[in-house]
Order: structure tokens, then C-alpha cells, then sequence
């Protein structure tokens, strides 16, 4: 682990913000993604790349804020969605829903 422009940075390029946790939570989160690359504040992840502020998810590629999705791409705030593509604010029921921001107020 090193410290790169105030962000500790691990061996696959995952990143944490050193202002939000120390080193040693920094290694902690690195020991929880497994083959993930250039992800961003994330934990508990596997397989995902260049991901930000994810947590549980699985083969995800440029999603933010997402939690237990799976074959995910460009999703954003997402829970539990499956193999989707540029969702947002998404439900899981069955299938992916996306909810207009006019909807979500």
C-alpha cells in the first residue's frame, strides 16, 4: 500500500481517500477485492474494474454507488441488479428497472 495525491493506492491500482480511512482500514478493504482493477473507494467486490464507491458486487465494470450487483456496466445507485447496462436508481424484480428522478422525488 502507498500513498499517491492523498489517496492510498494498492498493488491493482484500487484506491481509498486517506482523509476518509487510515492505512490500516485501506489494506483491509484491498483484502476484500479479489482481481478487481482501478476501483475506487470499494469493498467486498470481485472481478470489477474502474468501480467507485461499491460494495458486494461481482464482474462490474464503471458503476457508482452500487451494492450486490452482478455483470454490471455503467450502472449507477443500483441495488441488486443483474447483467444490466446504464441503469440508475434500480430495483431488482426480476428484472432492471429504471426509475425516472421525476419518479424517485
Amino acid at each position: 500500500m502507498k500513498t499517491v495525491s492523498g489517496w492510498w493506492v494498492d498493488e491493482n491500482n484500487n484506491s481509498w481517500d486517506a482523509n476518509q480511512c487510515t492505512e490500516e482500514q485501506a489494506i483491509r478493504y484491498s483484502e476484500t477485492l479479489v482481481d478487481c482493477r482501478d476501483c475506487t473507494n470499494c469493498k467486498d467486490c470481485i472481478y470489477c474494474e474502474n468501480c467507485h464507491y461499491c460494495i458486494d458486487c461481482i464482474d462490474c465494470i464503471d458503476c457508482h454507488y452500487c451494492k450486490d450487483c452482478i455483470d454490471c456496466t455503467s450502472c449507477k445507485d443500483c441495488v441488486n441488479c443483474r447483467d444490466c447496462k446504464y441503469c440508475q436508481y434500480c430495483e431488482s424484480r426480476n428484472r432492471c428497472v429504471y426509475r425516472k428522478e421525476s419518479e424517485a422525488k
